[in-house]
């Protein structure tokens, strides 16, 4: 029994020793605007952050990582959207990648419009989620 608790005492020593301890400092919140499902892309020196918000591509920038941010702008083309996503409901999860060939492309999530099937043996369901891209020249 003292050789477990020596052992015990020993490892949890040591453990003290090599894991860094917590910063003594409180953090304060990035950007303190509504900003769910979060994706950030750092381009040409600005952070693109971008979000969930009612049916949109919400966009935000900064500077820096740890801001100030801008407050959230819709970026969506109203004018494109394709008919499989249904507009009475958002987009969600966004982010951005660049291609090699300098394209930008905001990848989300979209609820399926149920009347938008692409053949006769497909049937999607009501609730069914799918992923969409977007794609722009710049970020914005």
């Amino acid at each position: 029994m003292r050789t477990v608790l020596a052992l015990v005492l020993l490892v949890g020593g040591l453990a003290g020793a090599v894991m860094p301890r917590a910063a003594a400092a409180t953090q304060s919140p990035v950007d303190t605007h509504s900003t769910p499902d979060p994706g950030v892309y750092l381009y040409d020196g600005t952070f693109y952050a971008f979000t969930t918000g009612g049916f949109g591509l919400w966009e935000s920038t900064a500077p820096e990582a740890a801001g100030p941010w801008t407050a959230p702008a819709n970026h969506f083309d109203m004018t494109s959207i394709p008919s499989w996503i249904e507009q009475s409901a958002g987009v969600w999860a966004p982010d951005m990648i660049q291609l090699p060939g300098g394209e930008f492309v905001v990848y989300f999530a979209a609820k399926l419009n149920p009347s938008a099937s692409s053949g006769p043996t497909e049937t999607p369901d009501s609730s069914a989620r799918c992923i969409g891209a977007a794609e722009s020249a710049s970020p914005t």
